[in-house]
């Protein structure tokens, strides 16, 4: 009775497609940053009247300040993205091109935006950017796609922001000043 495999017919990838997931990253994004702004805003103005009352150990001190800096960290990495999801879906058209002509020179050189993006969605626990993950995986070469998941050209300020669980005392002092 005909084949018992059945193959699965991928669609080409549109530009609609692209900018779509790109979109849905950019206001999750968007949502999620300004949660963590508002949650910063509050555990700042809590930790202040605590300080004025003098009702805060040195140590009980040193993790709130964690915690801030933590969050800082958070809505820096969520900016990153959400600009490097802007840009992907800028280059839409030559994306979706590229993937048709199965050319992918034009498009080397946002690889560091998608290598971002995707190693990004762990960190920021964002499961919706699952969906372009599996975006990459569908329409472009297992080469490019393994090339990707290396993460060798992840931005160092991405990387930096969740470096380490707890924050350096560096990143405490630059907190602190600014």
């Amino acid at each position: 009775m005909g084949n018992a495999q059945q193959t699965r017919i991928i669609k080409p990838l549109e530009k609609f497609d692209v900018e779509l997931v790109c979109d849905k990253i950019f206001h999750h994004l968007t949502l999620q940053r300004n949660r963590k702004i508002n949650e910063l805003a509050t555990k700042e103005r809590e930790l202040a009247d605590k300080l004025r009352t003098k009702r805060r150990s040195y140590s009980d001190t040193v993790i709130d300040i964690g915690v801030l800096v933590n969050l800082l960290k958070y809505i820096t990495a969520a900016k990153i993205v959400s600009r490097y999801s802007q840009l992907i879906k800028n280059h839409s058209m030559i994306i979706a091109d590229s993937c048709k002509t199965n050319n992918y020179t034009p498009i080397r050189e946002l690889s560091q935006y998608f290598e971002g993006i995707v190693w990004s969605s762990d960190k920021l626990n964002l499961s919706y950017i699952s969906e372009f993950n599996q975006l990459i995986q569908r329409h472009f070469r297992n080469t490019d796609v393994q090339e990707i998941m290396k993460f060798n050209k992840v931005d160092k300020e991405l990387l930096n922001c969740f470096g380490s669980i707890e924050p350096s005392p560096v990143e405490v002092q630059e907190y602190l000043v600014q």
